[in-house]
Parts: C-alpha cells; sequence; structure tokens
C-alpha cells in the first residue's frame, strides 16, 4: 500500500524541481552553439545591363515593325495636283530643222540633177580643154542652178547674220528676222551685179565676156553654199570650241574662194579683153568691194 502512494510522492517532487529551474535549465550552453555565416549576394550588374539593352533593341524592332506593318496597309493619299512646267523653247530645235531642210533640199537637187552637179565639179576643180563644151551643158540646164542660187543666198543669209549677232553688230533683236534681211541684201547685191554685167556688155560690145564672168561668180557662188552649210551645222549645234574652229575655217574658205575668182576673172580678162594688171585692180576695188561696203553702210541705215 505504501508504494503507489511512494511513486506518486517522487513524481510531484520532480515536477517542482523542474520547474524551479526555469526555462535557463534547459538552454543550450554556448560552448555547443554554431553561428551560421550567410555569403553576401553578389550582382552581376554587366550582364543586367546588357540584358536591358537588348530588351530595348527588342522593343524597338518590334515598334519599327508595328510601324511599317501599319504604313504598308494605310492607303496612301494622292499627292496634290501641280500644273506641267512650261517647256522652253528657245533652244536649238529651230535651227536644227532649219538646217536638216537645207541639207534635204540639197540632196534633192543632188539627186535630181547629177549629171549637172558633176559638171559643176568638174570645171570648178580641174580647169581642162573640156571647159568651154562643160560651160554650155551647164548654161543650158537653168533650173537647177536657179534652185543652187537661191540656196546660196538663204545659207549667206544665216551665215551674215550669225556674224552680226558673234560680232554685238546685230540691228535686230530677232536673228531670224535679221537673216530675212540678209538674205534680201545678198538677192539684191547680185540681182544688181547680173544686171549691170548684161548692161556693160551690151553697151560696150563685150557680151561674151560678160556671159563668162556671170557664169564664174554664179559658179563660184554655188561651191560657196555647199561649202557654208556643213560649216553652219558645226557653228550652230556644235560646241563652243569645235564651232569656233569651223568659223575660222569659214573665214579661210571664203578667203580662197574670193581670191580663185579674181584669178578667174584676170584670165578671162585677159585672154578676151586683153587688160593690164592695174587696170584689174582698179576693177576689183570699183566694182567689187566698194559697193559691198556701200550696201552695207545703207543696210546699217535703213535697219
Amino acid at each position: 500500500m505504501m508504494r503507489p502512494y511512494f511513486l506518486l510522492f517522487l513524481f510531484i517532487w520532480f515536477s517542482r524541481s523542474v520547474s524551479a529551474q526555469g526555462p535557463d535549465s534547459l538552454s543550450v550552453p554556448p560552448d555547443t552553439v554554431r553561428t551560421v555565416v550567410i555569403p553576401p549576394v553578389i550582382i552581376d550588374t554587366t550582364s543586367a545591363k546588357v540584358d536591358s539593352i537588348r530588351i530595348a533593341d527588342s522593343l524597338a524592332w518590334v515598334k519599327y515593325l508595328n510601324d511599317s506593318i501599319a504604313k504598308a496597309r494605310a492607303v496612301p493619299s494622292p499627292p496634290p495636283r501641280k500644273d506641267p512646267p512650261k517647256r522652253d523653247f528657245q533652244g536649238k530645235e529651230i535651227f536644227f530643222y532649219v538646217l536638216v531642210v537645207l541639207i534635204l533640199f540639197l540632196g534633192i537637187l543632188k539627186k535630181l540633177f547629177p549629171k549637172y552637179f558633176a559638171d559643176l565639179f568638174r570645171i570648178f576643180f580641174q580647169r581642162t580643154l573640156k571647159q568651154r563644151q562643160l560651160y554650155e551643158q551647164l548654161v543650158q540646164t537653168p533650173l537647177p542652178s536657179l534652185l543652187l542660187n537661191i540656196f546660196f543666198l538663204v545659207v549667206g543669209g544665216l551665215y551674215i547674220s550669225f556674224l552680226l549677232n558673234y560680232y554685238n553688230l546685230e540691228k535686230v533683236d530677232n536673228f531670224w528676222i535679221q537673216a530675212l534681211y540678209a538674205t534680201g541684201g545678198l538677192c539684191a547685191i547680185y540681182l544688181g551685179k547680173y544686171a549691170t554685167l548684161k548692161f556693160s556688155g551690151w553697151l560696150f560690145q563685150l557680151t561674151d565676156p560678160a556671159d563668162d564672168y556671170s557664169f564664174i561668180v554664179f559658179m563660184i557662188n554655188k561651191m560657196i553654199g555647199m561649202f557654208l552649210l556643213p560649216c553652219l551645222v558645226l557653228i550652230f549645234l556644235a560646241g563652243s570650241s569645235l564651232a569656233q574652229f569651223a568659223l575660222y575655217f569659214s573665214f579661210v574658205g571664203l578667203a580662197l574662194a574670193w581670191l580663185y575668182r579674181i584669178v578667174l576673172t584676170f584670165q578671162l580678162s585677159r585672154n578676151r579683153v586683153k587688160v593690164n594688171l592695174f587696170h584689174f585692180l582698179l576693177y576689183i576695188f570699183g566694182f567689187e568691194i566698194i559697193p559691198l561696203v556701200l550696201i552695207y553702210k545703207l543696210l546699217l541705215l535703213v535697219i
């Protein structure tokens, strides 16, 4: 009977002793406590920046794609209507067309009258024994002679009008009106010369020498017209250096043609009229040079 009471007494006493000691009795001694050290977290800022740049580039690319798709889908508004600019026709077109017409005119004449052109070049470049026969053949075909004389007048008028503009001697602002005046002046000069020669030959009973001289003058004029046409093409349509060369070359050609005409005229006058060189030079200055100077002065006063 005593044993159960004894065990109950031991249990009560043990519980009181444990509560009297408190919570310190159950604490772990300082020796046995381990300190756990947590290492610091290292943040890689370089990789973070790279990632942010990549993200920004991706966003910009996506935005660019969206804008491109939106522009492609959008219907473009029509541009405002503008009136077409007015074209300026103050170039060299009209010179080109005029020169083309002259070239076609000369080519048609060459095609229609091949024998006349052959005889004309033969009598101009070759002084043969058949000269009188060729002269008679050329005289018997007046139509190509007349057309070539008209061709010379037109080409000569264009050439004179260009020279007046080139040396600042023009009296008319319009080039084509000035060329028309120059053509009319040439026509008046040679019609007057032809009429004077015919009258002088009839008056002094020298009809044949006057006709021969007229033939030489108009033969040289025909060759001058054909010579000046390619020069005009270069003068009007080529560059400045080539045009200047063509101009000086035309001066040389005209001077040679004029000297050749004087030589032929002197041979004719010596063989047919029997004049000496002094009287011939007086004729050249009085009948060739002075009338041209007077007509030029008259044209300047009238224009």
